[in-house]
């Protein structure tokens, strides 16, 4: 059975006779298993979470026999698991608000408790703050705030890179929907960045990434110009090179390994602890 014709069958395909070892299947779940994490994170916004959904997904591979499984037929079929996964447990939280950052940032600057928290990671773990990797973090935030089809449709073929005619099948839409979907988030993101994100503003300014930046290191210069979206040619739509030029950013950076982790993580709790306080 080929993989393509696992993934028509769901999630939890039929156990079939013949198949992979499970010491086979392990090794290439280990081979995938970071970026599988990496997207089940973008995709629900806490890591512990990400982390029993990724083992899940190793739950769900181990009950099946598969054959034919290997190289990018592998992949596909561990995306395809994390996928419905994923989406399964978004479709049931709520949507981020787009102004999920400065609630919590208020929220924060206003509690004692959590601004002798946010002062913590200036001892342990060591925070080096880096603007990229906030940015990263914006997206991931801006990504939530899109219908859970959208989310899951740009990440895994802008992110992650895989072929359209998979994404399609893996989700089950056809061509063109997929490309309405990622066609929308690409331009829901866009505005939302012009829109809030002072990095792309001509004095190349954000308030979040200068006070955080500040913040952590002390002598950091008070307002940052860091030129990160500019743009040379002229002949390149504006959308479109600041859409990608935003996912080259995210792209080089890994949610798992990032030195602001920790601080990305305290910031997500407490965007989902409000959301889930109404």
């Amino acid at each position: 059975m080929s993989c393509r014709a696992i993934q028509r069958q769901g999630t939890r395909p039929k156990e079939m006779d013949a198949g992979l070892t499970k010491e086979a299947l392990t090794q290439e779940y280990l081979r995938h298993r970071e970026e599988l994490f990496a997207y089940l994170f973008r995709m629900v916004g806490s890591y512990m979470t990400a982390e029993d959904l990724v083992q899940e997904v190793a739950v769900i591979m181990l009950e099946q026999q598969i054959p034919e499984l290997e190289g990018t037929c592998a992949r596909e079929m561990f995306f395809k698991i994390a996928a419905d996964l994923s989406l399964e447990y978004v479709s049931q939280e709520k949507l981020w608000p787009v102004d999920a950052q400065d609630k919590v940032m208020e929220r924060i600057f206003s509690d004692i408790v959590l601004m002798e928290e946010l002062d913590s990671f200036k001892r342990y773990p060591k925070i080096t703050y880096s603007v990229t990797e906030h940015v990263s973090f914006c997206f991931d935030c801006h990504v939530r705030t899109l219908p859970p089809p959208q989310q899951a449709a740009l990440l895994l073929t802008e992110l992650f890179s895989l072929s359209s005619p998979s994404v399609a099948q893996i989700l089950g839409v056809s061509a063109g929907q997929l490309h309405e979907l990622v066609r929308s988030a690409r331009q829901t993101l866009t505005e939302l960045f012009r829109q809030r994100c002072l990095l792309i503003s001509p004095d190349g300014y954000c308030r979040h990434c200068d006070s955080l930046n500040v913040y952590y290191n002390q002598h950091a210069p008070r307002k940052l110009s860091t030129h990160l979206f500019k743009n040379g040619d002229s002949e390149i739509q504006e959308e479109d090179w600041f859409f990608d030029r935003l996912l080259e950013l995210v792209k080089s950076v890994n949610p798992i390994r990032e030195p602001s982790r920790h601080l990305h993580d305290f910031l997500s709790d407490l965007i989902l602890s409000s959301e889930d306080s109404g």
